[in-house]
């Protein structure tokens, strides 16, 4: 799942903090296998792709998107966050131009209240937003300005943090960012709150904080 590379950047750390390079090189291994398979032509990913037992490349899928083809929003957040991440981490070419890559398909698929659709491949009328895509997708953004200092990145970030505030703020107690979706093709967690949305949500607060201090 794209979803794993958010867990790489832990690896990181732990190699430097003595884990060795072995875990480097899990890192690279994986990094690389997802970018020669996730990754689309058109900046877009892959939610889930399959491998036989000899790890052969099989065929892209969705577990949680529309469809195998489409693009799946929380997918691409996950995708530019965890690459930006790594990128910085590693100082690799390679994932700050595959992260630039997922930012210019994200960037040019937002709406235009620039909060995500679930999906943004999903056509109809009645598709449900996902927050915390947006909060996810907005972090990603901020870090990967971290690394690149272009303007563009930093103006988008700011702009579905504005919406996100401005439109999907709770006032009940369910959490702090309403009109998630969890999983959208089981029925689970549908225009509600998330507490991956509630916490990438602070963190991107956080680091926009850091690029004004």
């Amino acid at each position: 799942m794209i979803d794993t590379l958010m867990n790489l950047p832990l690896l990181v750390w732990a190699s430097d903090n003595d884990g060795g390079d072995r875990l480097l090189r899990v890192v690279d291994t994986h990094t690389v296998k997802a970018l020669d398979n996730h990754l689309r032509a058109d900046g877009s990913v892959f939610h889930v792709y399959h491998f036989s037992s000899q790890g052969e490349p099989l065929q892209g899928d969705t577990y949680q998107g529309l469809a195998p083809g489409s693009a799946w929003s929380r997918g691409q957040g996950w995708a530019i966050a965890g690459l930006s991440m790594l990128a910085g981490a590693r100082g690799n070419k390679r994932y700050r131009e595959a992260a630039q890559r997922v930012a210019q398909f994200i960037m040019a698929n937002l709406p235009a209240d620039r909060i995500p659709l679930w999906d943004y491949r999903d056509g109809a009328a009645s598709a449900p937003k996902d927050a915390s895509a947006g909060a996810i997708s907005a972090f990603g953004l901020l870090r990967l300005f971290k690394i690149t200092q272009k303007a563009e990145y930093l103006s988008c970030a700011e702009e579905m943090l504005k919406a996100l505030s401005e439109s999907c703020l709770s006032d009940e107690n369910e959490g702090l960012l309403s009109h998630a979706t969890a999983d959208l093709p089981h029925g689970l967690g549908i225009d509600e709150a998330t507490i991956y949305g509630d916490y990438y949500f602070l963190k991107a607060l956080l680091e926009l904080k850091k690029t004004a201090d």
